[in-house]
């Protein structure tokens, strides 16, 4: 028996219409046109993407930040050493601890996963070359000291073990930015993890981190600091991307405007665009919606983010510093 012949492919046509059934409104398009419209909104998509991570990130360490400075000042005003009260504390600070270390590694896992799932839009050795510029900023110590902290916090214990306040009197001088011209106070929120507590396989990028820090032979780590300098590096590294992708955003915004600029011309309004390969009798073989609030959404994410470097070296206070005569 002679084996079934396929049938040829439906003839179709491509064309910039609404999102609608039935729309009387279309605009013919060749294919070349049609696949850079997808390609363009996969690009944005993947924009978008890239910041809502970041924003994920900032906030949880804003929620990390927050904590401490309330519990800093709610001790200074109302000190409490009660055991409950202070496991109470212990508990909510372990929360938004666990968060952003989540956070941290959620950005490193799902970033490098946007970019290499994101085969259309970007050539193949351009997204191995973002991905191995996240690794090497994720092999830095501090991110690697977070990893340790979140393995420990996920598969052994809560987090920290304590947590206090630290006081002391300064006077200010050159090395210290002038608040005033008396002495101040500091009171500033400690953690506390037990090192010895900290385990990781020796295999473990992370291992010559916990072995260094097993070799201070401090009896307890506060993870603070690391925490800060992990996020001024991954503030740091997310503007990197932002710098490569720039150039690849202008094109896919380019593509994308043109549609709506075709709509405007061509269609009373708006509402609902897509590009769509059609065949006959109305049906569809693939439909893409396209909207202009996929590119509004990148720049208000990248204006809501900002540039948050450096904020490990940021200092927040209520205090008018003292003006130059």
């Amino acid at each position: 028996m002679n084996p079934k012949k396929k049938a040829p492919p439906e003839p179709s046509q491509h064309v910039v219409t609404r999102w609608v059934c039935g729309s009387a409104d279309e605009y013919l398009i060749d294919q070349a046109r049609f696949n850079r419209t997808c390609i363009a909104k996969d690009g944005v998509l993947l924009c978008v993407d890239l910041e809502e991570k970041l924003a994920i990130l900032l906030d949880n360490y804003y929620e990390f930040e927050m904590e401490l400075f309330s519990h800093g000042l709610r001790w200074v005003m109302h000190e409490d050493w009660r055991w409950s009260t202070r496991r109470d504390l212990v508990l909510t600070i372990n929360r938004r601890l666990l968060n952003l270390t989540n956070a941290i590694w959620m950005y490193w896992d799902q970033v490098r996963g946007e970019l290499k799932r994101c085969k259309n839009s970007l050539e193949s050795e351009f997204r191995k070359h973002l991905v191995k510029q996240i690794d090497s900023a994720f092999s830095s110590p501090s991110l690697l000291l977070t990893k340790i902290l979140r393995n420990y916090c996920q598969h052994q214990d809560v987090g920290l073990e304590g947590v206090g306040v630290s006081r002391a009197r300064y006077k200010l001088s050159r090395s210290i930015p002038k608040l005033g011209p008396e002495d101040r106070n500091f009171a500033t929120a400690t953690l506390a993890v037990r090192v010895a507590d900290l385990s990781i396989s020796r295999n473990h990028p992370a291992r010559p981190q916990l072995d260094k820090l097993h070799r201070t032979k401090v009896e307890k780590w506060d993870p603070a600091p690391a925490l800060r300098s992990a996020i001024d590096e991954i503030t740091k590294l997310h503007c990197e991307l932002r710098s490569e992708l720039s150039e690849k955003l202008d094109e896919w915004n380019a593509d994308l405007q043109w549609v709506f600029n075709i709509a405007e011309r061509e269609f009373p309004d708006q509402v609902a665009l897509c590009v769509a390969e059609k065949l006959g009798r109305g049906r569809y073989r693939k439909r893409v919606e396209v909207f202009q609030d996929l590119m509004q959404r990148v720049e208000n994410l990248r204006k809501t983010n900002g540039d948050s470097t450096n904020l490990a070296t940021t200092i927040v206070t209520a205090i008018e510093p003292q003006k130059k005569s």
